[in-house]
């Protein structure tokens, strides 16, 4: 059966979405590459390897770069759950870094793009029982450009025990620290569990609680 017209351009704008962030990531990756020479730092040089390393692993995953493809995201939920577990070891290889480190924001660089087409795919897949509600939370351009999320603006109500995430507009102060105000309503930390991998709810959450301290000064 053939797909049909608006079904196609829908698969174009999506391509072109993904094409965009994949060159967003890799930019920064490839600039990240070149301040290893200036900063000549090994924890930074580590940190640039590894963000490139994960995202040379997870693009495979959640993009179709077969020729018939043209880098559309899959609709696959099996390479998504894989994609979790890659995400998840990322995440892992992070914790002993400050939050406020150049060494975690290039590790993290290519993680807000990944995290935002993951749970596309999650809610896309058809059993999502969240549907356009859970999309919308981290596709915030209303183009479906997932290169606008940026997890370091998901915060939590209380960080000690979180029962809500909220998305936080782009503001920053004087040092870069996101100030944002809350944009639209939050989300349900329990409507994670049956929608997406428990480790990558436990990522998300995880980064939310952290911001949250950090803009507390905590």
């Amino acid at each position: 059966m053939s797909i049909s017209a608006q079904d196609e351009v829908s698969n174009r704008i999506n391509a072109v979405n993904a094409e965009t962030n994949r060159l967003k990531v890799q930019r920064g990756l490839d600039e990240a590459q070149e301040n290893k020479a200036s900063i000549k730092r090994v924890a930074y040089s580590t940190a640039a390897d590894n963000a490139a390393k994960f995202h040379d692993e997870i693009v495979p995953l959640l993009y179709d770069m077969s020729e018939d493809g043209d880098g559309r995201l899959f609709q696959d939920a099996d390479k998504a759950r894989i994609a979790s577990r890659v995400i998840v070891g990322h995440m892992l290889r992070l914790t002993k870094l400050k939050v406020d480190s150049p060494e975690y924001k290039v590790a993290m660089w290519p993680v807000s793009s990944a995290i935002s087409n993951l749970v596309a795919i999650y809610a896309e897949d058809g059993k999502s029982t969240i549907g356009q509600e859970f999309l919308s939370f981290f596709r915030p351009d209303p183009t479906g450009d997932a290169g606008d999320f940026d997890i370091s603006r998901v915060t939590v109500d209380d960080p000690e025990n979180p029962t809500m995430l909220f998305y936080r507009n782009s503001a920053t102060d004087a040092d870069g620290s996101n100030v944002g105000v809350i944009e639209g309503a939050g989300f349900k930390i329990k409507n994670f569990s049956n929608d997406i991998s428990k480790g990558l709810a436990d990522v998300i959450v995880g980064q939310a609680k952290l911001n949250t301290k950090a803009r507390n000064g905590s």
